[in-house]
């Protein structure tokens, strides 16, 4: 199957790709942008061309960003994310209705592919290797957890912080403020049996980040009065 653009996947997905995604939606159907995730998923399950190429000229490369959190292997990834867009539209008909949104399910779908990949190539089972493997997060000024305005040294210290956590605190407060995922979709994403772990594992991360960046600011206010004792007693 020959799909739209396919020969840009080649970019590198650490990049935004931020004029590729303007070129991109530059063919979005302003009908289909207006409406909901589940107007567009009805539409693509019967057999709307328009709204398979709308969806995955939409998530492509975020899709891209989102699966190097697992693995650096480009063409790992590019395989994974083709054989996903093959699969759901040879299969459309018997999906079913999203739940939530269509990319938490491109994200669920994705997760699970390159994990599975990933884990077969290591002997390691799944259900291990999605506990323990991955998941740095990158840093941008996107992210509602950092505020533009920071200095770069308190970037690299909260980068530093986030990368002590837990991978699955990691993970959840990725999806929940970078993404913008709900709760429940993070839920489904991250295969927990209730909500209110999401809830926990998103609270729990963040809390470990303000008492860590509060340690920050105690050590930063620290060498503010060293330079300023310093300015006073040597410069006089």
């Amino acid at each position: 199957m020959k799909m739209k653009k396919a020969d840009d996947i080649d970019h590198h997905p650490e990049a935004k790709h931020l004029s590729a995604r303007d070129d991109y939606k530059s063919y979005f159907n302003n009908q289909l942008q207006s409406k909901k995730d589940q107007e567009v998923w009805a539409l693509f399950q019967k057999g709307d061309e328009e709204a398979f190429l709308y969806i995955y000229n939409q998530y492509f490369y975020e899709l891209m960003d989102y699966g190097i959190q697992f693995s650096k292997d480009i063409e790992l990834l590019k395989d994974c994310i083709q054989d996903l867009f093959i699969n759901i539209r040879r299969k459309r008909e018997s999906l079913g209705k999203i739940s939530y949104s269509i990319k938490s399910y491109l994200f669920k779908s994705l997760k699970r592919s390159v994990i599975k990949r990933l884990a077969k190539s290591k002997n390691a089972p799944y259900k291990d290797y999605n506990n323990t493997e991955g998941f740095e997060i990158q840093l941008s000024t996107e992210t509602e957890i950092i505020n533009s305005q920071l200095n770069a040294e308190v970037k690299f210290q909260l980068k530093n912080s986030i990368s002590k956590l837990p991978k699955k605190q990691r993970e959840a407060i990725l999806y929940y403020y970078y993404e913008g995922f709900t709760y429940e979709e993070i839920t489904s994403i991250m295969e927990f049996s209730r909500i209110e772990y999401a809830r926990i594992t998103v609270s729990n991360g963040v809390k470990k980040l303000r008492r860590e960046m509060e340690l920050l600011k105690t050590k930063l206010f620290d060498i503010v009065i060293l330079l300023i004792a310093y300015s006073v007693f040597f410069t006089a």
